[in-house]
């Protein structure tokens, strides 16, 4: 189980950091909407 974790740890991690470059992304946008 803990070989499995350590296993998927990389992927859960490239998961979040791709979910918070979205976020960010978003967070801009409507931080843009908002100046215009």
């Amino acid at each position: 189980m803990i070989a499995h974790f350590i296993f998927d740890m990389p992927l859960f991690v490239a998961a979040v950091r791709i979910t918070e470059n979205r976020l960010k992304v978003i967070m801009e946008g409507k931080f843009l909407e908002l100046r215009y």
